[in-house]
C-alpha cells in the first residue's frame, strides 16, 4: 500500500502467456488476449481544446498530453486522432498507454466527503447495485476513457471505453475496434473523458490478426506480509476472505510456480489482482 487509502484485495493470480516471438500480448478489459505485432502511430492528433498534442501522444515516453485549464475550460477532454487504415480491414487494436490522474483520485475523495455522517447509508446503496448499474453510472460522470470512431458519413460511433487505470503507475491496454463502418483510407478516432482525468502518453493502433496464444493462471503458492506472517491463504481464492493492507507501507511478498516454456515460443507474465476497496 503506497497512498493514504486502506487496500482489500480478495485474489492474486499471475498469467502465463506462451506466444509467438513476434507478438506481443496484452489482456483487455474482458480478460481476453490480444496479440500485436506491428503498432502504428496516429499521422495527427489534436485535443478537444484545439492543440496539435502528436508529439505527446506518439511513444511512452513519460511527456504524456495534459490539458491546460481555462477559465472557460470544457468539462469533457480527450483528443481526435487520425490513422492510416489499410484496405480491406475491418477490425483493429487500439493501444493504450496511460494512466488515471492524481487529480482525478483527489476529486473522488472530496466527492465521498461530502457525504458525512451520510456515508454508510451511501456505501450501503452502492453495494445494492449490479455491475451494469455501477458501469453506467461510472460511463455518465465521465471516469473510463470513451472511445469512439468515426464512421464514413461523420457521426461518432461508439466504440467502448477503457476501465480505470488508477494514478500509481502508466499502463499498457488494448481495446478491440470495429472497423467496418469505415470505407475510406483514413479515419479518425476520438478519446472521451472528464476534463484532467486522464493522463495519456501513447496511443497506436494495431491492424495484425489474432493469434493463438496458450494462458495458464498461477495461484499463489506463497504470501508473507511484513511481520512474516503467512497471508496466501486470503489471496487464493475468490471468496469472502480479503487481504486488508489498512497503512501505507503495508506489504506482501508473493511467490508463483511458472509452468515449463513451451518449445518455440515465449513467456509472458501478467499479474491479475482483483481489489475491491
Amino acid at each position: 500500500n503506497e497512498v493514504k487509502e486502506e487496500q482489500h484485495t480478495n485474489l492474486l493470480e499471475l498469467y502465463a502467456i506462451d506466444h509467438q516471438p513476434q507478438y506481443s500480448v496484452l489482456i483487455d478489459k474482458n480478460g481476453n488476449p490480444q496479440t500485436l505485432r506491428n503498432l502504428q502511430s496516429p499521422v495527427a492528433a489534436v485535443s478537444l481544446q484545439g492543440n496539435n498534442i502528436l508529439n505527446q501522444i506518439s511513444c511512452s515516453d513519460n511527456d504524456y498530453y495534459l490539458p491546460h485549464p481555462t477559465p472557460d475550460a470544457n468539462p469533457q477532454d480527450g483528443m481526435v486522432l487520425t490513422f492510416v487504415k489499410p484496405p480491406k480491414i475491418n477490425n483493429a487494436k487500439l493501444f493504450l498507454n496511460a494512466r488515471n490522474s492524481f487529480w482525478l483520485d483527489n476529486l473522488y475523495g472530496q466527492f465521498l466527503d461530502e457525504f458525512g455522517a451520510l456515508y454508510p447509508r451511501f456505501e450501503t446503496m452502492s453495494n445494492t447495485k449490479t455491475q451494469e448499474e455501477l458501469q453506467a453510472w461510472m460511463l455518465k460522470q465521465k471516469l473510463p476513457l470513451s472511445v469512439y470512431v468515426q464512421t464514413t458519413d461523420g457521426n461518432w460511433q461508439p466504440a467502448g471505453y477503457f476501465n480505470l487505470i488508477g494514478p500509481m503507475a502508466f499502463k499498457n491496454d488494448v481495446l478491440p475496434v470495429d472497423l467496418s463502418s469505415v470505407q475510406t483510407d483514413t479515419f479518425k478516432v476520438k478519446l472521451s473523458c472528464g476534463f484532467m482525468f486522464w493522463d495519456i502518453d501513447e496511443v497506436a493502433i494495431d491492424y495484425s490478426a489474432n493469434q493463438p496464444v496458450t494462458l495458464t493462471a498461477l495461484p499463489v503458492q506463497t504470501a508473507t506480509d511484513q511481520y512474516d506472517c503467512n497471508v496466501s491463504a486470503y489471496l487464493q481464492q475468490d471468496d469472502t476472505l480479503y487481504y486488508h493492507q489498512p497503512y501505507i507501507g503495508d506489504e506482501a511478498s508473493v511467490t508463483f510456480t511458472c509452468p515449463p516454456l513451451q518449445q518455440g515460443l515465449q513467456l509472458l507474465l501478467c499479474s491479475l489482482c482483483l481489489h475491491p476497496t
